[in-house]
């Protein structure tokens, strides 16, 4: 009987062995006999077992003896362990390849007598701990690769506006040769005094979740003068607070306004995950791992030491039953643990799973366990290995937030993000690429960049390229910012300023290119062009006109000439020395200021000059008189006659001598007081016309709705629908009324001034207007809904009720005969502006037939409706008189959508 219980006992020891999920092999004697080897240990040699038991090691496997035999033999000699870590193993699981990773331990063996007689190996696998740190120093490589490459100086400030990083081409940009010597200090320290208010505000809009442009002179540290682009915008995880902002500064010293570049930063280190293993219970205790035995027959539990050390206790220090392992299971997942246990008892298997359990001092722990179901005489054992997992899952869940933090700088990013492959096939689209080219992320994922983007006559090209570059690795692109066009989702042609940077991850070429729209940047570029070529022109003029007097005998009899000729002018003309004193006037001052030449020489001018105009003619004087630029500026000059200030254009040019510096100035006033107040007429005309067109289209609804709810009165038998009708009619007229009403504060507003804004509460808009339409909202069965994200509008409100009833009234107009309208209005924050939507599913337009015609005065897409084509050209220009835009989506039958951006 003791026999059969040692036997029993050795039976579950070396069925433990066998299916514990780490390497172990026993080897005895200085010729290393292999009396214990367990599967896991089978498969790494690709031995069976057969093939190695009791067999000398290096006579059964001679392949290991390079090397490992000079090991065990130093064990064996000496006695100290030997330890190796990461040792990589080719595996096959489910039939596939796979790589693997162990941790291995090498213990001698001693006997009663202390002395050595064999070696123990002992592996723990750590593939999932390594493959999780691989992952994330790829990350890590790739998002430093981004940061490092962009061609832009990239800073990150910390909350206090302090700079805390610097990347490399940032310093080479600014001239600063060490970092230490601008670390943690204040980024507006930098800039000059003008630029710190700019600097200060960008710092203070990014701590409220703003992003901030501006353009501003800084020089750099070691003085040369340079003109900077500059986004500022916070970054922060979704759902916590700003704790750095992002400073991306271009250099656009030479192309000043005209492009802009943004690389993201990513730069966050992650901490090696090292596993050290000892021999059996010490590999256990390292690897926060211990085995356990259930007899699903008799019930009874067994835990080894370390399990017990794994949840806070001394060995044996309880009784482990099934009661009490249920205690320390998490309460979350204590019905889930259950249940598994029930699955044990009921089929007598069992594979993997994960719970969480709660340590002696209540430390929550992941548990990862594993297990064979196997027969020990009449009886079912459950035997198996329970591993503590907290830190692979707070390593894959710090990669994971890794992971998210890359993806919102680069959904933040300013500019267009894009990645591809070396095949072109885009791997991340950002969302302002998603603006720019009009592509959603899901539309172009996968597939080739040169079919989406790239111009028709640029592919070739585009493809040659690439093969050229992946074949020799010659490039004329990479890191260097070019200006070419880009092809929109709608087919239109645009101007780009691109950047292409190489990186690589996994082994894999990735291409990294930043884009940014710079249509508005070349129409400016073009118009000071075609400016500064006028000016060249009248410059060139200047000078051969100022040839030619130097050429003349300037004797007195010519100069009295010139004064003459001078003072027959009817308008203003002067002259000034280099520094800006005016050291003439001709008649015609005298005459119109009533003051003597010597009452307005050098800056004595300035007593006659409109107070509102005399700062800004300082300034731009002062202006030309430091560049040489030429002057030009439009002011106000006092009549002496009747004290009535009467507007001018004043313009000046220099005249040079032979080495280019100016001796002269030579300048005139021109009355330009009617055309000035002809300007004013032509504005005060062109607003009494929008407001006539607003009176006739506002009052014909509510006029339409009041004739409506008459016919209903006069048709209906029922006494409580007469009442409500004539309540109805009441209210839409009293609506009129206040309608007339506003529009004459309107018209009084406008004989002095513009529009002011107002805050407009979008819910109140909606509930005046539904009244104002009662009849036709009655008549349509109509039904509004509305979802405002955003629920005030700064906007003039008299503009606004139009643009409510305007949507409203054209949505009801133009609804089907059968079916109710439905109206839904909603708004929303998108890129720091508000967007304010109408939809309906009316009728629809079809835009591919009248699109250009969209918001045309007097186009109508229906007919037999009473309509005039007024409605939607007086919308766009009411919106777009205030810095809005407005955009429609239809479809014929399915109804039109209506997006005003404001």
């Amino acid at each position: 009987m003791p026999e059969h219980k040692i036997e029993s006992s050795e039976d579950k020891f070396q069925n433990l062995i066998s299916q514990a999920p780490v390497l172990i092999a026993k080897f005895v004697g200085p010729s290393f006999i292999t009396v214990t080897i367990n599967k896991m240990a089978l498969e790494i040699w690709g031995k069976s077992y057969d093939e190695v038991i009791n067999k000398p090691l290096f006579e059964s496997s001679p392949e290991l003896e390079d090397g490992l035999k000079t090991i065990l033999n130093d064990i064996y000699t000496t006695g100290v362990p030997f330890i190796s870590n990461e040792i990589p193993v080719q595996l096959k699981r489910i039939g596939k390849p796979d790589m693997a990773y162990f941790n291995s331990v090498y213990q001698p063996l001693l006997d009663v007598d202390n002395k050595i007689y064999g070696i123990i190996l002992i592996g723990t696998e750590i593939t999932e701990a390594v493959n999780a740190r691989k992952q994330s120093e790829a990350s890590e490589l790739l998002s430093r690769t981004i940061l490092e490459n962009s061609p832009d100086c990239l800073k990150i400030l910390d909350t206090d506006g302090r700079i805390q990083y610097v990347n490399y081409n940032g310093l080479f940009q600014m001239e600063i040769d060490d970092f230490s010597t601008i670390k943690n200090i204040n980024w507006d320290s930098l800039w000059n005094s003008e630029s710190q208010g700019l600097v200060k505000s960008s710092i203070d809009n990014a701590l409220k979740g703003e992003t901030s442009r501006f353009t501003a002179f800084c020089p750099t540290a070691k003085g040369t003068p340079k003109w900077w682009d500059v986004v500022v915008a916070p970054v922060c995880q979704p759902g916590e607070p700003i704790r750095q902002i992002l400073s991306v500064s271009k250099d656009i010293t030479e192309q000043k306004r005209f492009s802009e570049e943004l690389r993201e930063k990513v730069s966050q280190r992650t901490n090696e995950l090292h596993i050290q293993n000892e021999i059996f219970k010490q590999a256990e205790e390292s690897s926060r791992q211990g085995s356990y035995s259930f007899n699903l027959t008799t019930g009874k539990l067994a835990f080894s030491d370390n399990l017990f050390r794994l949840i806070g206790y001394e060995p044996d220090k309880f009784e482990p039953t099934l009661d009490e392992f249920y205690k320390h299971v998490h309460p979350d997942d204590k019905e889930y643990v259950k249940q598994l246990v029930q699955k044990f008892f009921q089929r007598k298997t069992a594979d993997e799973w994960h719970y969480r359990m709660n340590t002696k001092i209540g430390k929550v722990i992941n548990i990862k366990g594993t297990g064979r179901v196997i027969k020990s005489g009449n009886e079912n054992l459950l035997v198996g290995i329970m591993q503590d997992v907290t830190k692979e899952f707070e390593l894959i869940k710090e990669l994971q937030q890794k992971e998210e933090y890359s993806k919102n700088i680069i959904n933040n990013a300013p500019d267009a993000v894009i990645l591809i492959n070396e095949k072109s096939i885009i791997t991340l689209w950002n969302p302002k690429a998603e603006e720019i080219f009009g592509w959603t992320t899901e539309e172009v994922l996968g597939l080739s960049l040169s079919n989406i983007i790239i111009p028709t006559h640029y592919r070739e090209a585009h493809i040659e390229g690439m093969k050229r570059f992946l074949k020799t690795g010659e490039t004329n692109i990479l890191n260097k910012t070019i200006e070419i066009t880009a092809l929109n989702k709608e087919g239109k042609v645009f101007p780009i300023s691109l950047t292409i940077s190489q990186a690589t991850q996994h082994g894999n070429k990735l291409f990294i290119a930043f884009v940014k729209d710079i249509t508005i940047e070349k129409e400016n570029k073009d118009q000071l062009m075609v400016k500064t070529k006028q000016l060249e022109e009248i410059n060139e003029a200047l000078l051969e006109n100022i040839q030619l007097v130097i050429q003349q005998d300037k004797t007195i009899e010519t100069i009295k000439e010139f004064k003459f000729l001078a003072d027959s002018i009817p308008q203003i003309v002067w002259t000034s020395r280099p520094d800006g004193y005016l050291d003439y006037y001709n008649q015609h001052w005298i005459d119109y200021t009533g003051m003597s030449i010597e009452e307005t020489q050098g800056w004595g001018w300035e007593s006659i000059l409109h107070p509102d105009d005399l700062q800004n003619c300082i300034e731009v004087w002062t202006e030309s008189i430091t560049t040489g630029k030429p002057y030009e500026v439009e002011y106000r000059f006092k009549r002496a006659s009747d004290g009535i200030y009467k507007w001018h254009l004043g313009r000046a040019l220099p005249m040079r001598n032979d080495q280019g510096e100016i001796v002269k100035w030579f300048g005139s006033c021109t009355d330009i007081d009617v055309y000035k107040r002809a300007l004013d007429l032509e504005n005060k005309i062109e607003q009494f016309e929008d407001f006539n067109r607003i009176v006739a289209h506002n009052l014909r609804g509510p006029a339409g709705s009041i004739d409506m709810m008459i016919g209903i009165l006069a048709e209906s038998d029922s006494e409580a629908e007469r009442l409500e009708m004539i309540r109805l009619i009441k209210s839409t007229s009293s609506s009129l009324n206040t309608t007339l009403n506003e529009l004459m504060q309107v018209l009084e507003v406008r004989f002095n001034k513009n529009m002011t804004y107002d805050t407009c509460n979008l819910q109140e808009l909606v509930d005046e207007t539904e009244n104002m339409m009662r009849g036709q909202m009655i008549s349509k069965q109509a039904i509004i809904k509305t979802a405002f994200e955003v629920s005030d509008i700064e906007f003039p409100l008299m503009y606004m009720k139009s643009i409510f009833y305007n949507m409203i009234s054209n949505s009801l107009k133009y609804s089907h005969t059968d079916v109710p309208a439905l109206i839904e209005i909603s708004t929303k924050k998108h890129f720091g502006k508000t967007v304010l939507e109408f939809n309906d599913n009316g009728l629809g337009i079809d835009l591919q037939m009248h699109g250009n015609n969209m918001f045309k005065l007097n186009k109508v897409f229906h007919s037999g409706f009473d309509s005039k084509g007024v409605g939607l050209f007086m919308t766009k220009t009411q919106i777009e008189t205030f810095g809005g835009t407005i955009s429609a989506e239809s479809e014929p039958g399915k109804g039109t959508k209506f997006i005003i951006t404001l």
